[in-house]
């Protein structure tokens, strides 16, 4: 028998599973004044029950409740954690040295990266989901980053001696930059 534990704002439900089988995921249980956060492997909700768990004994798994204030202060966290990845990375984007247009294309793909963020963090189902998606815009926004940095204007100095020695090797530079 799996006991799914909801205790202490529902009843708690019961699934009979055969030996080495999985338990299915119960419909997610709704108070008016709590959001449900989840299904956990240990009585202190910080490990997620993984469904594809066989079971081979009773257990029990435990959901986790957070107040819906709480929920919300961690759903407007991980807003602002974005809008400052956004932020720090709009700043330097305007800082380089980039074609016409360029910039403003830059800008676009991070702005469009927090937008799918922010709606991802809106629909996320658990608040362990939200975090991850925090570290998703993250690595996604670092790396329009890396590519504006890239595309930064680049020019190739070569020097001619006029036949008076050696020459340095060319070199690549990037525009407004001292070879």
């Amino acid at each position: 028998t799996v006991t799914f534990d909801n205790n202490p704002y529902c009843p708690s439900i019961y699934q009979t599973v055969k030996h080495g089988e999985k338990a299915h995921r119960p419909t997610d249980p709704m108070t008016s004044s709590f959001v449900f956060d989840g299904w956990y492997k240990d009585v202190e909700r910080t490990i997620p029950w993984n469904f594809d768990t066989p079971i081979t004994e009773d257990t029990t798994i435990y959901g986790k409740w957070i107040s819906r204030e709480d929920y919300q202060k961690i759903v407007e966290n991980a807003k602002f954690q974005v809008s400052n990845l956004r932020n720090n990375a709009v700043s330097e984007i305007e800082s380089l040295n980039l074609e016409d247009g360029k910039k403003q294309d830059f800008i676009a793909e991070v702005d469009k990266a927090r937008l799918e963020a922010f709606s991802l963090i809106e629909n996320a189902e658990y608040t362990d989901k939200i975090q991850s998606i925090v570290v998703e815009a993250d690595v996604k926004i670092n790396n329009i980053l890396q590519n504006a940095i890239a595309a930064v204007i680049k020019y190739t100095v070569s020097f001619n001696m006029n036949g008076h020695g050696t020459a340095p090797a060319a070199q690549t530079v990037n525009e407004g930059s001292k070879a």
